[in-house]
């Protein structure tokens, strides 16, 4: 789009330079991600003094047989509220991060507070 003087206009929100994707396409990459093979191969517990890593692990134990990305994120926010619900730990907060060297892997990080 080009406005009187013959300059450029962008849409609101979009700075020059910037690519404006369609939903419909953004909607198959979204898809195409979550549909992507992803293995939990580690954790990392942070944050507990009391509580002992194996014992917060154990409760994760669905994202570990998850195959995608969709399914270690749902077993993720499982795990997370079926934590939460035992009031045993006052937060907890879980991420899956990406293996730096091989694809389809990830390390999930579990921030707890006590």
């Amino acid at each position: 789009m080009q406005d009187g003087a013959g300059q450029q206009q962008h849409p609101a929100g979009v700075a020059p330079g910037e690519e404006v994707v369609s939903f419909g396409d953004f909607h198959k990459d979204v898809l195409s991600v979550l549909g992507a093979p992803c293995r939990v191969t580690a954790f990392e517990v942070v944050g507990n003094t009391r509580t002992r890593a194996q014992t917060v692990e154990r409760a994760f134990e669905a994202a570990e047989k998850a195959e995608t990305f969709e399914g270690v994120a749902r077993a993720l926010d499982e795990s997370v509220r079926r934590l939460e619900a035992l009031r045993v730990l006052r937060s907890v907060d879980a991420t899956a991060l990406p293996h730096p060297y091989n694809a389809g892997e990830a390390l999930v990080r579990v921030q707890v507070e006590e």
